[in-house]
């Protein structure tokens, strides 16, 4: 989505991460988003990644063996209230609120992750 430029409402990143785990993407059903301490802890600003978005160009601070990538990302932290949820900047480096299922969806785009056990 993110190299798209189709950005996803909070509910919208939730029936995506549902539907990689009914598919079993990349033979998996686990997936799901990120809290907002592990998608900072992917946050370096001396690793930056271009992103254009139309006639811009900003510096997306994450290292680039993530490939290319957009500004922003869902968590899967709500607020209290369950109208809002935390979202991350890699361009500033800091989290913000949104509302989850807004019709403007605030140039986030999600970033699966799977948790790895140690054995």
């Amino acid at each position: 989505y993110q190299l798209l430029k189709k950005w996803l409402n909070w509910k919208m990143a939730q029936d995506y991460i549902a539907e990689l785990n009914q598919k079993r993407f990349a033979g998996h059903d686990d997936w799901r988003l990120p809290t907002r301490e592990e998608i900072q802890s992917l946050y370096d600003e001396t690793k930056t990644v271009q992103w254009t978005y139309y006639w811009n160009t900003y510096d997306v601070h994450i290292d680039p063996v993530f490939g290319e990538t957009g500004c922003c990302f869902w968590t899967s932290e709500s607020l209290k209230d369950d109208k809002f949820a935390w979202g991350f900047n890699f361009i500033r480096g800091k989290t913000y609120m949104s509302l989850k299922d807004s019709a403007q969806y605030s140039l986030t785009v999600i970033r699966p992750m799977r948790t790895i056990s140690k054995n």
